[in-house]
Parts: structure tokens; C-alpha cells; sequence
């Protein structure tokens, strides 16, 4: 009988120790998966799809921090000590020392290795294997620097707006290599090949400076229309030049107006409806390279409200949908 006893709480103690065991990632992702060859973290929450964003989102948060302390690393060996003097010249090729913030969305090699629910909650455990992880993002390296390489050359100061395009896009491409190039340096141990920021943002500044546009209507102006095409390009940099300076692209607008009654419950108003376009045409080769259009309608007890709703309106839409856009093309 006691042997038997003995037996039974042997078994249950073995039970025990199992059970510990199989749920110990919740508290501790390296028990289940090697240091060495992983980055991991858990993630919980009331349902097990917000346990796995959870746990990716953490192991982003874990993989970003990581990769920062090699970017610190990075600039603090660009010190240089002359003359009693401290110079970081070099400082500048990776974002400005700033913080890599890794989006979770787009992190190659994720995967939710495990799940449990535990005490009514539930836990995920998101892994990425640092191996397979290096290699593909090697890869993007070879890439990005393939379009660095094409893009130079015509990303110059020459005035057109083709260049000014190809000179953010340079930028963007030198933000997403270097970043590449730290997360490679993260999972490998070794030094990353950066991109120098400094001389693809002097390409991006000489490249806008050297346009300047005008701004005409191909109709009549409407001076509140007008001053909200300038503040969206004031804003992005994009200079709206003087009379006596030659142009070297255009901002041409041009803003029709219908007008109508209203009928049934609103027979008391008039609308003003308006279809509005912005283009841009770059003078150095004479081709439209961009339009903007937006259409509305207000009404009003009179036709002049109306047209005064109509143009706050616009003006609103000139300064999101219109910078918006702009800023995606031309600046960043």
C-alpha cells in the first residue's frame, strides 16, 4: 500500500514538474529556444490572435533596441580626438545616431513557434531564426545598393522636377539600406557597410534648390486658393519664386464653378459646386508631370455663402490631399 502510494505521488509530482516545464517559455522564451540562434519574446493577452501581435510586437521592441545599441555603437567609434578637440564628422552616416524603430509589419522572418492558454489568458511565443533572417536582409542590401547606384547619377541639381523625384527616392533608398544594413549588423556581429546620409541629403537640398517655380491660373484667381497652394509648397521646402526670377517649372490652376438651386427642403439654398486642378509642369522639357484635382459642393441662402463655403473647403483639401501628395513625390 505504501509503495503504491508512494508511486502515485511520484506520478503526480513527474506531472507537475511536466507541466512547469512545458508552460516555462511564458516567463523565460530562451528555455525553449536557443539564444544563440534566435531573437524571442512572449506576448499574452485575452485572445490568442492578440497574444501573437503581442509577442511580435515585443520581439520588434527587443530586435529594435538591439539594433540601436549597434548604431550607438557605430557613432561612438566615429569619435575622433585632435588636438584636445572631439570631432564626429562621421556621426552622420546612419540617421544621425537617431532610433531605428522597426515596424512589425514589416520585419522579415517571424514566426509564433508556440501557444498556450494558461490561467484563462493566453501566450504566445514569436521566434526569429538570426540565420535565415541575415541572409534574406543581405540580400535587400545588394539590392538597395543596386538602386543607389542607378539613381545617382541623375539625381542632380539640374532643375527638372525628374531630378528632385529621384533624389528623394535616393534618400528613402539610403534610409532603408542603412536600416537594413544595422539589422544585418545586429544578427552578424560584424560592422555594417553604411550608406553615408550626408551626401544623399547635400543631393536632395541641391536638387531642390535649383527649382523654382511660378504660379499662374488659367482663369480666374481666387486669392485664398492661391495662398494655400503656396503654403503647401513654402512647406515642403519647394520655393514659389519671385517675378523677376526665371522659372524652372510651373504651378498652373485652374478652378471652374457651377451653380444650381436646391429643391424639396432645401429649395432656399443655391450650391456652388467647384472642380478644381493643379498641375505642375517642369520647363525643362515642357511636360506636365503631375495633377491634382479635387471636386465639392456647398450651398447656401445665397450664391456669394456658398461660394465661400466651397473655398474654405478646398483650401482645406488643398493643404492635406494636395501636401500629401506632393510631400510622396518630392520631399520626405
Amino acid at each position: 500500500m505504501k509503495l503504491l502510494r508512494k508511486i502515485a505521488l511520484a506520478s503526480v509530482l513527474v506531472a507537475i514538474l511536466v507541466s512547469c516545464a512545458s508552460s516555462s517559455w511564458t516567463t523565460n522564451p530562451y528555455s525553449v529556444v536557443s539564444k544563440d540562434k534566435y531573437v524571442a519574446a512572449v506576448g499574452y493577452g485575452m485572445t490568442m490572435e492578440t497574444a501573437e501581435q503581442n509577442a511580435k510586437v515585443e520581439l520588434a521592441s527587443l530586435f529594435g533596441s538591439g539594433i540601436n545599441s549597434v548604431v550607438s555603437r557605430v557613432v561612438t567609434e566615429s569619435e575622433v580626438e585632435r588636438n584636445g578637440i572631439t570631432s564626429e564628422s562621421s556621426s552622420d552616416k546612419f540617421f544621425q545616431a537617431s532610433s531605428v524603430t522597426i515596424d512589425v509589419d514589416n520585419l522579415y522572418g517571424v514566426e509564433i513557434v508556440k501557444r498556450i492558454e494558461k490561467d484563462g489568458r493566453f501566450f504566445a511565443l514569436a521566434a526569429m531564426d538570426k540565420a535565415t533572417t541575415l541572409d534574406w536582409y543581405k540580400s535587400q542590401l545588394e539590392s538597395l545598393k543596386k538602386t543607389y547606384n542607378t539613381l545617382l547619377p541623375d539625381a542632380n541639381g539640374d532643375g527638372a522636377l525628374a531630378s528632385l523625384e529621384k533624389a528623394v527616392l535616393l534618400y528613402k533608398t539610403v534610409e532603408e539600406h542603412n536600416r537594413d544594413a544595422a539589422i544585418c549588423s545586429y544578427l552578424s556581429g560584424e560592422e555594417g557597410d553604411y550608406i553615408d546620409t550626408s551626401k544623399a541629403r547635400e543631393i536632395l537640398r541641391n536638387a531642390k534648390s535649383s527649382i523654382v517655380f511660378s504660379l499662374s491660373w488659367l482663369g480666374e484667381e481666387e486669392p485664398s486658393v492661391t495662398s494655400a497652394v503656396s503654403k503647401v509648397f513654402s512647406s515642403l521646402g519647394l520655393r514659389v519664386g519671385k517675378e523677376n526670377e526665371s522659372p524652372t517649372a510651373k504651378i498652373e490652376i485652374l478652378l471652374d464653378w457651377t451653380e444650381s438651386k436646391g429643391c424639396g427642403v432645401a429649395s432656399s439654398f443655391v450650391f456652388a459646386e467647384f472642380d478644381a486642378s493643379i498641375s505642375l509642369v517642369d520647363m525643362t522639357d515642357g511636360g506636365s508631370v503631375f495633377v491634382y484635382t479635387a471636386k465639392g459642393r456647398e450651398g447656401h441662402q445665397t450664391i456669394e455663402g456658398a461660394k465661400s463655403r466651397a473655398l474654405t473647403v478646398l483650401s482645406e483639401e488643398i493643404a492635406n490631399g494636395l501636401g500629401n501628395e506632393l510631400k510622396e513625390k518630392f520631399a520626405l
